[in-house]
């Protein structure tokens, strides 16, 4: 434990850690704000219609792709890849409004309105064609990162009956320096976490805490009194890391595998058995956040039980079924 703390404080640069992870997350925001003068002190967001649009918003499509192509008398291996600490790639990069919003009525174009961070109203039902969107209701809201997705890679025509959005004097990368920080700690302590148990500590503290403060301190009324306290933000965060992955997964060329299901960081491929554990083309692996990992614990062979999951549409049960078939397989194999 006294190894692990000394190397936690040697990798943050003297992070005191406090009781709870996601408030190291808050006071380390603020230690970056009082160190750049250039950082802008956050505010809470006063706009209503802000939290009302976010209490609604859709964060997570977990999905399973239907259609999938089973040959009869083949047998199935399901491989299992996840993002390498998504929202914490996601955070260095996007954009954040400060304060509060404008709201633009009937925009002629939302070409530039992508741009910023926000949200758009559909001004009417719109079939997206892809899987983890589907069909949006007439007066659904999506953020500006999600539209971009749908817009811009796969150039659908948005309908937008009103647009919610912080403009260029109100907006930057307002995570960027904390997101630098904390990749920062992690690229110190990974290489050494292999073999040092108290690197492996540190490491494990330090993912708790951009854990913690990305995934629920940016919305917690509770436990965030300070200017950090922006469901807006963890909207644009969590949406932008949602649209980098399905960038990602759109790029996938392998004929030996089908994207088969996605669900929050993870992605799911079929392929006849005789592959055994894919490694997808296309597909960016590396340690980096953002890129992907094939996640062994999280493959197996196609049970029953996960087709019977597969066919109801159950994202939930298909991961349940696939861990159980990874574990049965792996004391088959007598790895445990």
């Amino acid at each position: 434990m006294q190894r692990g703390l000394q190397r936690f404080h040697e990798a943050t640069d003297g992070l005191r850690m406090v009781s709870y992870p996601g408030e190291v997350g808050v006071a380390l925001y603020a230690r970056l704000v009082g160190k750049h003068a250039a950082m802008k002190v956050p505010v809470q967001c006063e706009t209503p219609k802000v939290d009302e649009i976010s209490s609604k918003l859709r964060l997570f499509r977990d999905h399973l792709v239907g259609g999938a192509g089973l040959t009869d008398g083949v047998d199935y291996r399901v491989t299992g890849c996840d993002v390498n600490a998504q929202f914490l790639a996601a955070s260095g990069s996007v954009e954040l409004g400060d304060g509060d919003p404008t709201t633009i009525e009937t925009p002629r174009s939302i070409d530039g309105l992508m741009k910023l961070p926000g949200y758009f109203e559909l001004a009417r039902a719109t079939d997206t064609g892809h899987s983890a969107f589907g069909r949006l209701k007439k007066g659904e809201w999506i953020t500006t990162q999600s539209a971009k997705y749908l817009a811009g890679n796969r150039d659908l025509d948005l309908p937008v009956s009103n647009a919610v959005v912080w403009e260029s004097n109100s907006r930057g990368r307002r995570l960027s320096a904390w997101s630098r920080q904390m990749r920062t700690a992690r690229e110190r302590l990974a290489p050494a976490a292999v073999s040092d148990p108290g690197s492996a500590y540190a490491l494990m503290v330090v993912k708790a805490i951009y854990t913690a403060f990305l995934g629920g301190m940016l919305r917690s009324e509770k436990r965030n009194k300070t200017g950090t306290m922006r469901p807006d933000w963890s909207d644009q965060v969590v949406t932008l890391a949602n649209a980098n992955m399905w960038r990602a997964l759109d790029k996938v060329t392998d004929e030996r595998c089908q994207l088969l299901g996605v669900r929050r960081d993870s992605a799911w491929f079929l392929a006849p058995a005789e592959h055994e554990l894919i490694e997808p083309a296309g597909l960016v692996v590396s340690d980096q956040p953002g890129k992907w990992r094939v996640e062994p614990g999280r493959s197996g062979p196609l049970t029953a039980e996960m087709l019977e999951a597969y066919r109801k549409g159950s994202a939930e049960r298909f991961l349940h079924g696939l861990i159980r078939s990874a574990q049965t397989e792996s004391t088959d194999d007598g790895s445990h």
